[in-house]
This record gives structure tokens, C-alpha cells and sequence, in this order.
């Protein structure tokens, strides 16, 4: 399905062969991605293309991506429209688990995506709202945390869970880490299980209610950028 369009600012698919450790972004402006410790391409899972990414907190495996002005989504106030979506497996569920986190470090000035025991998280500037969502292990879910105006919506399988407060998304000049709560260090704490057809969008709004989830995987189409601006995908 078409979604890869001048809006995406990061799309990986995660896909390839078993245990590679190589992870592309198909965005039309395509960031270096880096495997971490043993994050790797799984073949044993996968929502979408045969694969997935595969992080286990036991040897704390995470992505980074370089520093860029893609990861500020906005300031408060409407006309900062982002989406940020997954799909996601747990392995495990421990008390915190970074999903995705361009902050220096837990109650920095960056923004961070993470899941809290029961609950799913969003901080930025030092402050942190949760909506409370307590998934099943070996289960995949579609996850959209979407700013539409002044309102930003947490939805589950296509169905809201509920919103946070409008706030601003500053990275904060930081990489962007995927499968850890921060600026990886000793103290910071990793994902264990499975993340497939990942997607950043700045400047839109991907959905404004409750909708059908994905049924394969993004693409680039000449028509896709029309076809969000009509909530389509």
C-alpha cells in the first residue's frame, strides 16, 4: 500500500536475511541506520515482507540514526501535524522499554515514545503523560501516536486508547534511538522483542479517528502524497 511519500521521514521495513544486521530506510530521503549490539533482521517474525527487527533487552540491542531536523516534529499549536507508527511483538515486558527516543537522556529536553508497565508514555521538554495500554506478549499490534491540530491520539489496531496534551516534539539535536529509552547507557532501558514496517511522518496526519490498520507493507506511489492529504493510509 502506498505510504512513502515526501512526508516520511524514516521508513524500515526491516527486512532481509536472518540475522543480518543490516537495517534500510526506504524514505524518499534515506537516513544511515546502525545496528547496535545484536539487533538484527529476523526471519522468525514478521507482520510484513518475511522479517522484522529483533531486539532483545538481554543483550541490549537498539538502532540509531544520526541527528537530524527530521526528528523536530513541531512545537505546540496546530500546523505541527507528525504520526509516528509500528507494528510491534513483545517478547517480554519488564517495567520500562524505549521505543522510540531522540532525548540525550530520561528527562531531557528531547522527545521519547516508550511503553511503562502498563501504560503507553510520550515526554518531551522534561514532562511525561501516559495512556494506559497493557498488551499481550506474542501478539503483534499496530501502534499510532498521531498530532492532528492540537490533539494527539494514541491508537491501538486502528481504535484510539486516548490522547496526551498537545506538546512540543524538540529532538533536542540528538540521534534518534530505536529500542531504548534514551541516549543509550547503563541506566537506560531496552525492548525485547519485535518491531516491523517503522514509520516517521512530519507534517501530517496520518489519521484523525479510528481506522483499518495496514494490510502490507508502505510504498512509494507518484499519488501517495494526494491520497494521506484524503486520509487514505
Amino acid at each position: 500500500m502506498a505510504g512513502i511519500d515526501s512526508f516520511a521521514k524514516l521508513v524500515l521495513h526491516c527486512d532481509g536475511v536472518d540475522a543480518s544486521t543490516t537495517f534500510t530506510d526506504s524514505s524518499l530521503s534515506p537516513k544511515t541506520v546502525t545496528a547496535n549490539n545484536s539487533a538484527q533482521i529476523d526471519t522468525a517474525q514478521s507482520k510484513f515482507g518475511g522479517a522484522s527487527g529483533l531486539f532483545s533487552v538481554g543483550t541490549l540491542d537498539y538502532l540509531s540514526v544520526p541527528n537530524n531536523t527530521d526528528w523536530n516534529l513541531g512545537a505546540i499549536g496546530s500546523g505541527n501535524d507528525w504520526t509516528l507508527d509500528f507494528w510491534i511483538r513483545f517478547n517480554t515486558k519488564t517495567t520500562i522499554m524505549g521505543l522510540i527516543c531522540p532525548q540525550a537522556s530520561a528527562g531531557g529536553n528531547g522527545w521519547q515514545l516508550y511503553w511503562d508497565t502498563s501504560n503507553l508514555a510520550l515526554s518531551s521538554d522534561g514532562s511525561t503523560n501516559t495512556v494506559a495500554w497493557n498488551p499481550s506478549t506474542a501478539t503483534w499490534y499496530h501502534v499510532a501516536i498521531v498530532k492532528s491540530g492540537t490533539t494527539i491520539t494514541a491508537y491501538i489496531d486502528g481504535s484510539s486508547i486516548g490522547t496526551f496534551p498537545d506538546r512540543g516534539m524538540n529532538n533536542d539535536s540528538q540521534n534518534l534511538y530505536i529500542g531504548v529509552q534514551a541516549q543509550p547507557s547503563a541506566g537506560d532501558l531496552y525492548f525485547d522483542g519485535w518491531l516491523d514496517e517503522i514509520r516517521i511522518s512530519k507534517g501530517i496526519a496520518r489519521w484523525t479517528a479510528n481506522f483499518t490498520p495496514p494490510t502490507s507493507a508502505y510504498s512509494a506511489n507518484t499519488s501517495s502524497s494526494k491520497m494521506m492529504l484524503m486520509g487514505i493510509g
